[in-house]
This record gives structure tokens, sequence and C-alpha cells, in this order.
């Protein structure tokens, strides 16, 4: 009896230690460094912001040690499956979510990939394709229609000539629109991002509005 007893008990352990050894995330050597975190489960888990994004792509979050340095880096890398894309951005770690990078809108081939910093800071973006990573084009992010794939976005900000877009990716046009670049926002601050939008968008055409305490502006264009 005493020798069934602990043939049970050994059978037992032995099961549990596997059990762990399953569950614990992998180690690994990547060209930044030494990888801390590279379970996929555990990356999708642990990060702040949603990863996933359509047609089987998802963003995947490493923290690792780098190479020849005594500290921490995160990234995040663009994937399809277990198939890597691009990597799309590295910050020390430990540092906001926010400021790695989080998925600001989510559209059949592309997505806006955004980085914010808080205190009125603007909110930078790149729109990338998914099958290749490529970054199409960047700035300040202002509004989107994720449906019908359509958004506005600032160059420039910061210098004497701002710069408004409309950018529709149903058809890859990218309109400037000049007609509010010359517009004041109420307030503090003062940037066109703050006041405009887009109101409406359907498959012929989106309406963006342009307002602050005195007087709005709308206007429509044709996709």
């Amino acid at each position: 009896m005493k020798i069934i007893f602990r043939i049970f008990i050994l059978t037992f352990l032995c099961s549990c230690n596997d059990s762990v050894q399953k569950n614990k995330p992998e180690e690994s050597l990547t060209p930044s460094g030494k990888l801390i975190q590279t379970n996929e489960e555990t990356s999708l888990k642990i990060y702040d912001f949603d990863t996933l994004l359509t047609n089987g792509y998802h963003l995947r979050f490493d923290v690792y040690e780098k190479s020849n340095e005594k500290s921490l880096a995160q990234s995040l890398t663009l994937m399809k499956g277990e198939t890597t894309i691009q990597k799309l951005n590295e910050t020390s770690y430990p540092s906001l979510s926010k400021n790695l990078g989080y998925i600001g809108a989510d559209f059949k081939n592309h997505f806006l990939f955004v980085q914010s910093y808080g205190s009125g800071n603007p909110n930078l973006f790149q729109l990338i394709e998914k099958r290749t990573g490529n970054e199409i084009v960047e700035g300040t992010f202002v509004d989107v229609d994720e449906k019908q794939e359509v958004f506005l976005y600032i160059k420039d900000e910061h210098s004497d000539h701002v710069k408004t877009f409309l950018y529709d990716l149903r058809n890859g046009n990218e309109r400037r629109l000049k007609e509010f670049e010359n517009k004041e926002c109420s307030g503090a601050i003062t940037s066109i991002r703050n006041c405009i939008e887009i109101v409406t968008a359907d498959e012929n055409e989106v309406v963006v509005e342009w307002k602050n305490q005195n007087e709005k502006r709308r206007e429509t264009y044709n996709r």
C-alpha cells in the first residue's frame, strides 16, 4: 500500500512540474537583445491596449534587455499569425503604453498606429499597411470614421505652415482642406485639431465641420 501511495505522489509532482514548464514564457535572442517575454498569450494579456487587428493581424508586445546595455526596452511588432512583418516602435521600459503606441483605427488593409503624450500634446500617428508594415503617411491625428475608412490629420502643426488633410482609404485620395487652415479655435490651445471633426460620412460624401464659440463652417466633399 505504501509503495502505491509513493508512486502516486511522484506521478503527481512530475505532472505539476511539466505543467509549470509548459506555461513558462520562453526566452530567446532577438536582434535588439535578450527577449524577456515571448509567449504570445502572455504578451496579448499584459499590454494596456487592444492588440488585435482584422484579417489575422496583431501587435506583439515584447520586453527585453538591450544588447550591451544594462537597461530594458519594450517594443510593438506587427505580426500575421506567427510571421513577423515589422517592428513599429521601441521605447525604454517601463514607459507608458500610450507612448509606445496603440491601434487608433483598424481598416481593411491598413491601420492607424498612434502615440499619445497627454497634457494637451498632439496625438501622433502613422498610417500602416498591414501586408508590408510600410508607413504610408504620418502626422497629427484629428478624427476618424473607421467604418467609412476616412480620417482627418494635420501636418507641420508647430510651424507657420499648418496643413489639414482628409485621407480617404477607399479611393486612396488625400485632399488638402485649405478652407479650414486660417481658422482659429477658442481656448488656450489654439490648434485647428481641437475644433474640426468629421460630422458624417457615407459611400458618396464626407462632411467636415469646424466651429468655435462664435461661428462654424461645414464643407461637403465627394468621394
